[in-house]
């Protein structure tokens, strides 16, 4: 009577399937084993090998002494990957209990482990960052200013320091070298902290500490924001999340929502009236006639400080262009010198040869005649220029850094008066649909 083997391709992975593909051996890569795992009609066969060569294609390489276990032996470890050594990481931090994420952010990024990747493996354990923080905010705008300093914040301070004082870029080195502050030069100059673990690079510390910037920053051409630091005052403070806006529920139904909707709208505004009711005691706005002098006062403060950045920024653009202009002016002044000092007959063809040249360099003479420049108003010199930008640039970004915090200040105690509002006055009443009225009838 015939019989039959079952035989399958056998992977050398630890896998509990059958059905991986062929079965490598390790001391071949191009070598393969058919492997008899199961027979209730006879004894096991014996084991046989072929090879999957790139040039020779297919060949039987006869019986060889492998059992099926050896063929599932598992393969050599692996070098650890960034996403296992970040939980690693977090796994061993948290054996002993709660870690601030600040801490555990620091210890990450000293064993170059990337925020991204952290987050990943955050993920992956469930672990929760902070109670009550909604997936829709960034942890960096839902800190503030409360997170603790990175290196890399910690390093820029030391270098604002350093500058005090500074007469050139030389001075400067010297000075983080006293403080302790070690430096390895290569293609990029990097820094390490006092008692740091790994060295920062220049580059990756932004475009105000660049040695270019230095060096400007030093003759006092280029102008740096002052960002604010962490307080520890700051860090314990509790951040209470900012009310919505109520639904008119009178509305919605006369829109033509339905029941359901009606009964997710009242418990909503139950909840978002509570929110208002906590966002306000938590500010002392327990009198209407205070929040509504905040809410005035906020939305001013706003208005200002939003015109103030957008006339920064409108100026910083108009000193651009004129310094184009300028630049272009120069280069092709002479150009133009000769072509005014021909004769009419030769002009057109000294024009065509030189039209680009004199096209720009007329467009610069009506951007200064524009800015009413001319015999009795001299242009700016380009010195005086460049400082006035880095003057302006500098206020621009002081006051970007509160625009985010003043606007969402606005936003709030506006959408509290408007609560207030609509619980003081009621549910509105709308008239009712003629065509329900005659439907009724």
């Amino acid at each position: 009577m015939p019989y039959g083997y079952f035989i399958s391709f056998l992977s050398s992975a630890p896998c509990p399937s059958q059905f991986d593909g062929y079965g490598k051996i390790d001391v071949d890569e191009n070598m393969r084993a058919l492997v008899h795992n199961k027979s209730n009609l006879a004894p096991p066969g014996v084991p046989l090998t072929f090879g999957l060569e790139p040039a020779g294609g297919f060949t039987w390489l006869g019986e060889y002494d492998i059992s099926i276990d050896e063929l599932l032996a598992e393969k050599k470890q692996q070098p650890e990957n960034q996403f296992a050594k970040a939980r690693r990481l977090i796994e061993k931090a948290l054996a002993g209990g709660p870690v601030p994420a600040a801490d555990m952010e620091q210890m990450a990024e000293e064993q170059g482990i990337s925020p991204k990747t952290l987050h990943r493996a955050k993920s992956a354990l469930s672990v929760i960052e902070k109670p009550g923080l909604s997936k829709g905010y960034n942890r960096a705008e839902y800190l503030g200013e409360s997170r603790a300093p990175t290196v890399r914040d910690r390093l820029r301070g030391l270098m604002d320091d350093a500058l005090a004082g500074c007469k050139d870029y030389d001075s400067y080195l010297a000075t983080l070298q006293t403080a302790g502050v070690e430096m390895k030069r290569g293609k990029q100059l990097a820094f390490k902290l006092p008692g740091g673990k790994k060295f920062v690079r220049q580059d990756t510390l932004g475009e105000d500490y660049s040695p270019q910037a230095i060096r400007e920053r030093i003759a006092g051409t280029r102008g740096v924001a002052v960002k604010p630091k962490p307080t520890e005052s700051a860090a314990t403070a509790v951040v209470t999340a900012k009310p919505n806006l109520l639904i008119d529920i009178q509305e919605k139904m006369q829109q033509g929502y339905g029941e359901g909707y009606r009964r997710w709208v009242t418990t909503f505004n139950l909840k978002e009236s509570a929110k208002t009711l906590l966002y306000l005691q938590e500010r002392g706005l327990d009198d209407y006639g205070l929040l509504t002098e905040r809410a005035s006062a906020a939305t001013a403060r706003f208005s200002d400080l939003s015109g103030g950045i957008k006339a920064a920024e409108k100026r910083l653009a108009g000193i651009a262009t004129l310094q184009k202009h300028i630049g272009v002016y120069s280069k092709t002044r002479e150009v133009y010198r000769q072509y005014r000092a021909l004769p009419a007959q030769k002009r057109t063809a000294f024009f065509e040869e030189h039209r680009a040249d004199i096209a720009v360099h007329m467009a610069a003479k009506e951007h200064f005649d524009s800015l009413g420049y001319g015999k009795s108003k001299k242009l700016p010199a380009m010195d005086s220029l460049r400082r006035e930008y880095a003057v302006l640039d500098a206020e621009r970004r002081n006051l970007s850094q509160n625009y985010r915090a003043v606007r969402d200040e606005m936003v709030a105690l506006q959408r509290a008066k408007h609560n207030v509002d609509s619980i003081l006055s009621g549910p509105r009443q709308h008239p009712k649909s003629p065509h329900r009225d005659r439907d009724a009838l």
